[in-house]
């Protein structure tokens, strides 16, 4: 009889929950996701990471070859850097022809016109 008596008592409690169970019930099937709808998601946003990891890459592969490109420029441009300073270092270095042409007839005009020494 106690055993009656406690399951009584019990399914007093559990009916007395049934509303709130009932509503939990409710949003737990209201809130079930369709797991085809996640997986087409999930599949989505892995192929656009997919697709950014492939244009980082290109954009990586591009900026390789552009710095190549430059670095071979700035070799072209030093190694013509080095030939005009030789040049202009032999330039300066040489005496052209007229200088002591010019030298003499400077100091005849320091001279004077009186034919000095």
């Amino acid at each position: 009889m106690i055993e009656v008596i406690k399951a009584g008592a019990a399914l007093y409690d559990a009916l007395g929950q049934e509303a709130e169970l009932r509503e939990h019930r409710a949003r737990a099937v209201a809130g079930h996701v369709d797991t085809g709808f996640v997986e087409r998601s999930i599949r989505e946003a892995i192929a656009q990471v997919e697709d950014n990891i492939r244009a980082l890459e290109n954009q990586m592969e591009d900026l390789e070859r552009n710095e190549k490109t430059l670095d071979n420029k700035i070799e072209k441009n030093k190694q013509e850097l080095e030939r005009q300073e030789k040049r202009l270092s032999t330039l300066q270095s040489v005496r052209p022809a007229y200088v002591d042409e010019y030298e003499r007839l400077q100091r005849l005009h320091e001279r004077g016109p009186e034919g000095g020494p």
